[in-house]
Order: C-alpha cells, then sequence, then structure tokens
C-alpha cells in the first residue's frame, strides 16, 4: 500500500490472529502493544499502517514467502532487501 502522502512511512503489521474466534484481534500482548503503537501513530499521519491478520497454523503464502523459519517479533525494513533486514526476536 503506497501512502497519499509520499513523505509518510508505509508500515504492514502482521498480527497472530486469535485462534479461539478466529477475529483479527490477537490474544498476544506484544501483538496488542505494536498495534496500539502503531496505530496512533497512523492516526496522527505519522505514519500509513496496514494490519494483517495470519493464522499461524495455516499462514498465508506472502507470510511464508517473507518469513520461511519461527517468525520474527519485529522486523525494520526501509529497503525491501531482505539482506538489510534488521530483526528483533
Amino acid at each position: 500500500m503506497e501512502p497519499a502522502n509520499p513523505l509518510v512511512t508505509s508500515v504492514a503489521l502482521f498480527v497472530t490472529r486469535s485462534e479461539i474466534d478466529f477475529s483479527h484481534r490477537s490474544p498476544s500482548p506484544i501483538c496488542q502493544r505494536w498495534f496500539m503503537v502503531l496505530y496512533l501513530k497512523s492516526e496522527a499521519k505519522e505514519l500509513a499502517l496496514t494490519v494483517y491478520p495470519v493464522n499461524m497454523k495455516n499462514p498465508e503464502q506472502e507470510f511464508k514467502k517473507a518469513y520461511n523459519s519461527s517468525p520474527p517479533v519485529v522486523v525494520f525494513d526501509e529497503t525491501n532487501d531482505k539482506s538489510s533486514q534488521v530483526v528483533l526476536t
């Protein structure tokens, strides 16, 4: 997703989908925390946020291609180059 303003950073947030009701809400406290921080920044027009709920038992192909092993907690990817990603696990 390209932001309307080219000066605004576009952020994709993949969160674990709830296994109880399969909603977009995540039971993970770290996912909730990152969502709230990024949501507030999005509301303040500091970034463009796109949230993708992921079923970790059967993740979507886009998620599998990006993270082929155990999923990272946070990835800072400013260049779309996997060799220059900063991964926090």
